[in-house]
């Protein structure tokens, strides 16, 4: 069975990695001017610009079947004052989840929304801090858990020459269980590092894992820790600026029954000032 797993993930990187390199020599001759700048601000997850990231996700290799998730992200920054910047970042998730008929049914997951609030002047390393909010805009207990919930949100970021990285984190709990006996109690931890090539105008190589632990599992059979890279290209369709990245996680610590691969593919529309 692992090596049917390995087979078919192997096949899929190559697939994506294709796609990927397809799509990059279409847009090849046409890269935005400030193409390393515009990499390096849509690395980092408070600058000052505003984006749509549409983030396709397949989970495979879990126990339920494969599973897939169209995560659209808009982040909206707003400047306060002189000094502070408020920025939104938004997942509203639509879900593709088999049953237990081999049927697959379709509907959204619960939305969050995050608020950072970050100084604007900051130099090479910047921060912002606040709350996130869960909504319950779950179409069905099987994409979420329909309950309220809130917690705090940090992050930080460092951009060194080629380098972004930094760390972002959160939780989540619920108010109160929902109607049918569910409730949230998620931590979030998702380290990155972005790599800017030097030689090849708005490509980076990236490491950014989300980390999870379900509060809500069984002790011993919460966390989720992803290990893999991905691969990004900034493009200009029209006068439009956007990039595109693809990448493969292999879930090396896992819950019970839980995806073993995601692979992650992402279209951002960026607009810079």
């Amino acid at each position: 069975m692992r090596r049917k797993l390995r087979i078919l993930a192997s096949i899929a990187v190559l697939g994506v990695s294709f796609c990927f390199q397809s799509l990059i020599g279409m847009a090849a001759d046409k890269p935005p001017e400030d193409a390393e700048a515009l990499a390096k601000k849509s690395q980092n997850p408070i600058a000052d610009m505003m984006s749509v990231p549409l983030q396709y996700n397949w989970y495979t290799g879990g126990a339920g079947g494969t599973v897939r998730v169209l995560n659209i992200q808009p982040v909206v920054p707003v400047q306060l004052n002189k000094e502070w910047n408020l920025i939104t970042r938004t997942i509203i998730p639509l879900m593709s989840v088999p049953t237990s008929t081999g049927k697959t049914v379709s509907g959204a997951g619960d939305s969050n929304i995050s608020f950072f609030f970050s100084p604007r002047t900051s130099g090479s390393t910047t921060w912002g801090v606040g709350p996130i909010v869960q909504l319950p805009t779950a179409s069905d207990t099987r994409f979420g858990t329909k309950t309220y919930g809130a917690g705090p949100t940090a992050v930080i970021v460092k951009m060194d020459k080629q380098w972004v990285y930094g760390g972002l984190v959160n939780y989540i709990g619920s108010f109160d269980k929902s109607s049918s006996g569910q409730y949230t109690s998620l931590l979030y931890i998702q380290p990155f590092v972005n790599y800017n090539l030097p030689h090849r105008r708005g490509m980076a190589l990236s490491f950014s894992p989300g980390i999870t632990c379900d509060y809500t599992r069984a002790s011993g059979d919460r966390w989720t820790v992803p290990i893999g890279m991905g691969v990004s290209q900034m493009l200009k369709i029209g006068a439009q600026p956007a990039s595109i990245s693809v990448g493969a996680y292999y879930n090396a610590i896992r819950p019970e029954n839980a995806a073993v691969w995601n692979y992650r593919f992402q279209f951002t529309f960026l607009f810079p000032k």
